[in-house]
């Protein structure tokens, strides 16, 4: 799902686009956007429900994206 290159570069820089700025009331990342050194890039957008303002994940994108950020935070990446 994530590019192989995601877990093997040196460096990763990982952006998140959100509904919001209070997280205690709610808001949520609906984006994720990531760039290793090499220059390779991954974008996810999930849609948000305009009245409510939920998001709706996918769940196995979501998980992945997670991963990712624990097991390079493990290795201290």
């Amino acid at each position: 799902m994530i590019p192989e290159c995601f877990y093997t570069s040196q460096y990763v820089a990982i952006d998140t686009e959100t509904t919001g700025l209070l997280a205690h009331r709610g808001d949520r990342p609906f984006a994720i956007s990531m760039t290793t050194y090499e220059g390779e890039d991954y974008y996810v957008r999930w849609p948000v429900d305009p009245k409510t303002r939920e998001v709706q994940y996918d769940l196995r994108v979501l998980e992945a994206c997670v991963e990712l950020i624990f097991q390079r935070s493990e290795r201290g990446l």
